[in-house]
């Protein structure tokens, strides 16, 4: 199922809405933390079916029982939802909300339901676009089920198409207020159930509990009724917040045969922008990429590390990678890339039985780049090899130069750092490469010390902006390795997460599929932020007993400012010694992902995850995991 929120991560504005609801101090705040600020802030969220909506009522309450909750109406603007009205409080049926809400018993539909026309008894409102119609004395909601009329506006009399003590007289006095402004909800749209609830408005609200519709007060309601434009396929979400706010589990990863990983020379094997063959990827298309017998890698090679590049996209997007073969897309995502800018991330990619992989561009158009650096075989036995995270190169401070000037790279140069003490026989390390205050957009590359640079990238940054990839390097002897600035001034730091070493180390399993194992947006095993001292802890479904470390894309998305994200082993102390490793810097309101290998806890295989001085929605994808050796 496809997800909103499309330029935030893999989610398209096609079929599932991501709802964001904004509590203040005043709401009960819900899930881990408990804590309200004073000013609203992005506390919880929600997920429900509602097409392809862009403007949502959420309508809710704590319990299905009062006749009082909240209610906020918010409007993707393409790029995060923002609040036009509320939250506000609101008035339902004395008993609450119901999924099977009939005439009579008091409670309010409970679902997701398209939105009608707006009526009332002035002859016209400026501004509607929904439609409107004025009430007069032949206006009727017909509310006899043994009418085939039942629950649709009729003009009267009646004449025998339904019993009057049955219907709505929509200029009944005793609906002077409530239906002096109201709104169409269509609980129980064509073909009619009768035996469900009729006459389900959201309308002027008189202080009391409704006979089950929503009441608002009026200034709100006018400003909702003006509002609401047909184009943006507006919906309502009615209903408790057990139902709109419980997590969902996430599916268990099932995994494929383990590998160990080979490095290789850095190979480019696609390139849209130049070439007989240039072109941009187009919407919602998956390409097919062949691997196997190419760069390097083997024709019995199972998996493929690889670096992809957007350049440019039109709008902002997302990339997925996944195996070749039959059925859908995987519902996550391995790069997010905002209009005009270019980004990279490393992928761990299963290769499918034809040898090929699949991606796939979410929107716009943009050019695509794929590099080659290593793949996996079931006859390999180079493994993984952790080491405890820690930094090796920051310009900022001249931290791993020669001397300890601090100095930014210039345009076309090359600095060579070391990497440290290594485990015997390491061929490759495993760093995390952030590249920050660049001066103009430029790329980085990196590869071992000693050697030609490769005609590939690995690193992409922009002025004003701080990123991150994860990056496997080979080494020599010289326990060296390369970067290379293309353009312009850039500060770059490097944190070892690891080595690649031959003939031992823990092999990796690629999952069958890509599988999103949490999104704090949507619900997935967790249905809150996290905040700064307020960390997530989390376990993957299926992982075997063997299983030590992760390999993730982490996302974050929809911070309260700028913020800094940390994956580490569960149960690992808070404050470490050095300079805090960070996997990911998440731009406020923005998205922002990298790759991860994220080692489990040794006594839960559990992960940590922490965010530093802000508030953010996060999302894990598990392209994969590694194991010990048997």
């Amino acid at each position: 199922m496809k997800k909103l929120f499309a330029p935030l991560f893999k989610n398209s504005l096609v079929t599932l809405l991501v709802v964001v609801v904004m509590l203040t101090g005043g709401i009960i705040a819900f899930g881990r933390g408990g804590s309200s600020p004073s000013k609203a802030r992005q506390l919880a969220v929600f997920s429900q079916d509602t097409g392809n909506a862009r403007q949502v009522i959420i309508v809710r309450s704590p319990s299905a029982s009062p006749g009082s909750a909240s209610l906020e109406a918010q409007e993707f603007d393409g790029t995060s939802w923002k609040t036009i009205v509320g939250p506000i409080n609101a008035k339902i049926g004395k008993n609450g909300f119901s999924p099977a809400a009939r005439d009579g018993d008091g409670t309010t539909p409970q679902g997701v339901f398209t939105i009608g026309k707006a009526f009332g008894r002035a002859k016209s409102v400026s501004g509607v676009r929904i439609g409107y119609d004025k009430i007069d004395a032949n206006s009727w909601w017909v509310s006899d089920p043994d009418s085939p009329d039942y629950n649709t506006w009729a003009i009267g009399p009646s004449q025998g198409r339904w019993r009057d003590a049955y219907g709505q007289h929509l200029l009944d006095k005793k609906f002077d207020k409530a239906y002096k402004l109201a709104v169409i909800i269509d609980a129980n749209p064509f073909p009619v159930n009768h035996e469900r609830a009729s006459a389900t408005f959201l309308h002027v609200a008189d202080g009391e509990p409704t006979v089950g519709g929503v009441g608002i007060n009026e200034t709100d309601l006018t400003k909702i009724v003006r509002w609401l434009d047909p184009k943006l396929f507006p919906r309502i979400v009615m209903g408790t917040d057990a139902w709109l706010l419980d997590p969902v589990e996430a599916p268990s990863v099932l995994g494929a045969e383990p590998v160990g990983l080979v490095m290789v020379e850095p190979t480019r094997i696609v390139e849209t922008r130049t070439g007989a063959a240039s072109s941009e990827i187009g919407p919602g298309t998956i390409i097919r990429v062949p691997i196997s017998g190419l760069a390097g890698v083997p024709s019995n090679a199972t998996v493929v590390a690889i670096n992809v590049t957007i350049d440019k996209p039109r709008v902002t997007t997302f990339l997925t990678v996944a195996p070749t073969g039959p059925g859908p897309m995987p519902n996550t995502s391995n790069l997010n890339v905002h209009a005009g800018e270019t980004r990279a991330a490393l992928v761990l990619a299963r290769i499918g039985t034809d040898g090929a992989i699949r991606i796939r561009n979410e929107a716009g158009s943009a050019q695509l780049i794929v590099d080659v650096v290593g793949y996996g075989t079931t006859s390999s036995r180079d493994g993984y090899r952790p080491d405890k995270p820690h930094r090796v190169l920051d310009t900022k401070i001249g931290f791993g130069m020669d001397g300890t000037r601090a100095e930014a790279m210039s345009p076309n140069t090359i600095l060579d750092f070391p990497v440290g003490p290594m485990p015997t026989g390491a061929t490759a390390v495993v760093m995390n490469l952030t590249a920050t205050d660049a001066t103009t957009p430029t790329f980085i590359t990196a590869f071992a010390g000693g050697t030609n640079r490769p005609e590939t990238s690995n690193l992409n940054i922009g002025p004003d902006r701080t990123v991150s990839n994860v990056v496997i390097v080979p080494i020599n002897a010289t326990n060296v390795v390369r970067l290379y600035n293309a353009v312009g001034e850039v500060h770059v730091r490097a944190d070892i997460f690891g080595f690649i070493v031959a003939g031992s180390g823990n092999l990796y399993v690629p999952a069958l599929q890509p599988t999103r194992v949490l999104d704090t947006r949507s619900g997935i095993t967790h249905r809150t932020q996290i905040a700064p001292k307020d960390d997530l802890s989390l376990s993957i479904p299926g992982l075997p007993s063997t299983a030590t470390a992760l390999a993730i894309n982490i996302t974050g998305v929809n911070a309260s400012g700028p913020t800094q994200l940390q994956v580490v082993p569960s149960g690992e102390a808070t404050t470490t010694a050095g300079p805090v490793v960070n996997n990911l810097d998440v731009v406020k309101q923005e998205a922002t992902g990298n790759a991860a290998i994220a080692q489990l806890g040794a006594k839960d295989q559990r992960i940590t995850i922490k965010t530093n001085t802000a508030n953010t929605d996060v999302i894990v994808d598990v392209s994969g995991w590694f194991v010990s050796r048997p």
